[in-house]
């Protein structure tokens, strides 16, 4: 990734919950802030030095030059990262610093599907066609970019013509995708369980539609606390976003939310196969996608809250003695109190 100081410090709670002690080597290229000058070489080697201290095999690097503007460094990373692999590395990721994995278990048995020695480009699509149309066919930064070895070694081939005849790219990830297309024959694998999440509205139908969530994408704008949400993985493993129906009018969407459903609506009736369209997304003139029909179908109706459906959203998580707490919360409307509901989830014991 590239980011500054100040970003960084906010990300690493949420990048010490996927990549620490896993031995994946992380390249941070540090920028300048908008405002205020380079940091200094002792206060990046001590950052270095905490987050290596926390589990985290990172390195911090300067830009590999201080003009360059931001695609520059972002489309560096992967001469960076070729230049750094190690006998046994398959695959580079190139993400931005609000990308978050919610589980490695998952992302890596989705690149075990592909042969690292040869060429893919693998990606995830914007969920807005709006994006697509407007950027291309391409594997959208947030969500994450997979090169594989093969395909790494190509680029770092051509790098220097690559950064050349990209200057007009819009983004680092548009600077990729033009340089794997001019110069290979290869094509975006899409991914659908990487999300690079620049849909507007409530993302709760995303959260709550019991879909595989390779990658998350936009966490810092104060949605939802990633860090905490995937605190349960250390009880249950891979169930972050797992859906359990508790009775027959209540779901819980592990880590995110718990909902029930009033007024005899009974849970096991609605078709949970589709998710519900919560979300909002441009749509683009005179094609036949409405949005994210390409992305996120199937969907059905949104539900009216507090009639309809009465959500409780994940307020806090937190570790207690064995166990992990989550604590869900239903605001109260027109001076009613707040509701809590609280769960503890603790280690079975075999038998």
């Amino acid at each position: 990734m590239a980011t500054t100081l100040e970003r960084l410090e906010d990300t690493i709670p949420s990048i010490t919950r996927w990549l620490a002690y896993t031995e994946a080597k992380l390249f941070v290229i540090v920028r300048k802030p908008e405002e205020g000058p380079w940091p200094k070489p002792e206060e990046v080697s001590q950052r270095q030095a905490r987050l290596r201290k926390d589990g985290l095999d990172v390195s911090l690097v300067p830009p590999m030059s201080k003009e360059e503007i931001y695609t520059e460094n972002f489309f560096s990373l992967a001469k960076i990262m070729y230049g750094s692999r190690k006998n046994n590395t398959e695959w580079f990721i190139l993400m931005d610093d609000d990308t978050f994995f919610p589980s490695m278990t998952s992302l890596v048995s989705m690149l075990h599907k592909y042969d690292a020695t040869q060429q893919y480009y693998v990606g995830g699509l914007s969920e807005k066609w709006w994006s697509v149309a407007r950027y291309g066919y391409m594997a959208f930064g947030g969500a994450g970019i997979f090169l594989s070895r093969a395909l790494a070694k190509t680029i770092d081939q051509v790098y220097e013509t690559c950064q050349g005849e990209m200057h007009k790219a819009a983004g680092g990830d548009e600077r990729v995708m033009r340089c794997v297309y001019e110069h290979t024959d290869i094509k975006l694998t899409n991914e659908p369980g990487l999300h690079q999440m620049d849909i507007g509205g409530d993302f709760s139908g995303i959260y709550e539609s019991g879909r595989t969530l390779l990658s998350l994408h936009h966490w810092k704008g104060g949605h939802y606390p990633v860090d905490q949400m995937s605190l349960v993985a250390d009880i249950c493993g891979d169930c972050i976003f797992q859906r359990w129906l508790f009775g027959h009018d209540t779901v819980l969407s592990n880590g995110y939310s718990i909902a029930i459903y009033p007024k005899g609506e009974h849970a096991e009736g609605l078709d949970f196969h589709r998710a519900e369209e919560t979300w909002t997304s441009d749509t683009v003139e005179q094609s036949v996608n409405p949005g994210t029909a390409h992305s996120l179908s199937p969907a059905r109706p949104k539900l009216a809250l507090d009639e309809e459906k009465i959500q409780y959203k994940l307020l806090e998580s937190a570790i207690v003695g064995d166990c992990v707490r989550q604590s869900y919360v239903h605001r109260g409307k027109d001076g009613e109190m707040d509701t809590l509901l609280v769960l503890f989830w603790s280690k079975g014991k075999v038998a």
